[in-house]
């Protein structure tokens, strides 16, 4: 094995652990999770792997993913008559969005106090901004985001403009997918640029000499320095997003922070910790 072999199986290794992990928790079989492996090796050898100027065969997406013609025709069949769509966070966001920016939800530059219902109401900001979702399902999420009160006249007030999503089972899960997808094509990008393209930002902080004690406060001090940027952020992207008479083309950009924390230990045979 080269070391580039070796060092992307530790990758694998690295990335698979926390996410079996998660699987095993949410009863998910080894079976299950092969089976999507499958389908994921198929899709993508067939979307990102073409012969310039020719359509993808069967028979070279067999030569790529190792896989047996007959799952393969198997799987296509699946992957086109399944409407399968993943859907990005952003309803409630983009609620919050168009309440800082949309004139009609602000007074001076500053968003609005909305009533629940009546003209450039709470329901129309929802409707206008959240698609198809129910009125009371993003006012529920607002409110256990923490970025609204409601006063004694069931008005509706934006205290937070950067939306922090509740952190419940099904909403972290769904977190998982969008966030460690945007990491991990992040650095894709980076792995297979072009000499003349700009690699994306893509930085860590990662100590190994902090004592337990210390632990505490660097927590405190990193989510109120980190929030405070990603509140600058969210405004600046709100106030740069498309208008109605924008007629580029849209892209879907943003910026991710984590904390992380654990034991100093290495993978067996990854040699580049000490």
């Amino acid at each position: 094995m080269s070391i580039l072999q070796k060092t992307l199986h530790n990758a694998v290794i690295r990335i698979l652990t926390p996410l079996i992990r998660v699987l095993l928790r949410h009863g998910i079989s080894h079976a299950e999770f092969s089976d999507l492996a499958k389908m994921i090796y198929v899709d993508v050898s067939e979307k990102d792997f073409q012969i310039q100027g020719r359509k993808q065969s069967v028979s070279r997406i067999c030569v790529l993913t190792g896989l047996h013609r007959k799952d393969v025709n198997k799987i296509k069949e699946k992957l086109e008559s399944d409407s399968v769509e993943v859907e990005q966070l952003g309803r409630a966001a983009r609620v919050i969005s168009g309440w800082l920016k949309d004139k009609d939800f602000q007074e001076n530059g500053v968003a609005k106090i909305l009533p629940m219902e009546g003209d450039n109401s709470f329901s129309d900001l929802v409707k206008r901004y959240s698609g198809d979702m129910p009125v009371r399902s993003i006012l529920d999420e607002l409110h256990q985001s923490c970025s609204i009160r409601q006063n004694k006249q069931k008005d509706i007030e934006l205290i937070n403009d950067a939306y922090i999503p509740h952190q419940s089972d099904e909403k972290l899960l769904h977190i998982l997918g969008v966030s460690t997808a945007d990491l991990l094509n992040t650095m894709d990008f980076n792995l297979n640029k072009a000499d003349n393209e700009d690699s994306r930002l893509q930085l860590v902080v990662d100590y190994k000499d902090i004592p337990g004690s210390k632990i505490p406060a660097f927590k405190q001090y990193s989510e109120k320095e980190v929030f405070s940027l990603l509140t600058q952020f969210n405004q600046w992207l709100s106030d740069n997003g498309a208008t109605e008479t924008n007629e580029e083309e849209l892209h879907r950009v943003g910026f991710g922070l984590y904390y992380f924390e654990g034991e100093i230990e290495a993978i067996k045979g990854n040699n580049d910790e000490k």
